[in-house]
């Protein structure tokens, strides 16, 4: 609703409109000038959105400026051990997100809820069931709180067994550490042997046991997870062909 001007531009009469195309989501928009005795003979004019399929209205600005993403993905890597792959991902922001999936080959194979966090959150997460020599492709998954799905990222990892690289027994700190509510917890094994690992309070308590069977040699990265614990200190201790160590970890809700 408006004409062409000499010099290329375009003027809307008063009380005029454009009809444009949202950038998002390619349906038709319909704006109503801002303030069309204002506007001049050319160039971009600010508008209001009557009808933005993905934005809400009430802003003035250009196509898309109001367009906030519900997730910033700082980083997601996965490292390779003996026989499991520990994989972390960061978020700068988060907002209106359900959860977080993991695929594994494009199999669903975890699922965490999100923490909606203004500052992002940690994450991380321990898949024990893959094989040594085999490449698996991760893929990392943003639901929304309507429902949606959206592939944030992918990476690969093979793990693999080096018994040149271990030689003495050995239990890692925890990473994340402090760590809300699931971390991750790596140990050495120069031979195989009955493994205990268990997770304890400032009492003595045992409140976790992780592992309580045989241990092939090679590194082992084990889960746990503390969404039924209180914060506070924790204290984690390892058993196995006579080597006995413990650490501390810190959780914090």
């Amino acid at each position: 609703n408006g004409y062409p001007t000499d010099n290329g531009g375009y003027t809307i009469a008063a009380g005029g409109f454009i009809m444009a195309v949202c950038e998002v989501c390619d349906e038709e928009v319909t704006y109503e000038s801002w303030n069309p005795a204002d506007w001049p003979g050319h160039g971009m004019p600010e508008f209001t959105a009557l009808d933005y399929p993905c934005v809400e209205q009430g802003a003035a600005g250009e196509v898309g400026s109001d367009v906030i993403l519900p997730v910033e993905l700082a980083s997601f890597t996965a490292t390779a051990n003996d026989g499991s792959i520990a994989l972390n991902w960061n978020t700068a922001s988060e907002t209106d997100v359900s959860n977080f999936e993991i695929l594994r080959n494009s199999e669903l194979v975890y699922t965490v809820e999100a923490r909606n966090t203004a500052n992002g959150a940690e994450y991380a997460w321990t898949d024990g069931n893959v094989e040594n020599g085999t490449t698996y492709t991760y893929a990392l998954m943003m639901v929304g709180v309507d429902g949606s799905r959206t592939e944030l990222s992918t990476v690969e990892a093979t793990p693999s067994f080096n018994s040149a690289t271990i030689t003495e027994y050995a239990l890692h700190q925890n990473f994340p550490n402090p760590f809300n509510p699931e971390t991750s917890i790596a140990f050495d094994m120069v031979e195989s042997g009955f493994v205990t690992l268990s997770v304890y309070n400032v009492l003595g308590q045992e409140v976790a046991s992780l592992v309580n069977g045989t241990m092939d040699a090679g590194r082992h990265v084990v889960s746990f997870d503390a969404a039924n614990l209180t914060s506070g200190l924790y204290l984690y201790r390892m058993e196995a062909n006579g080597f006995t160590a413990q650490m501390k970890m810190v959780l914090m809700k």
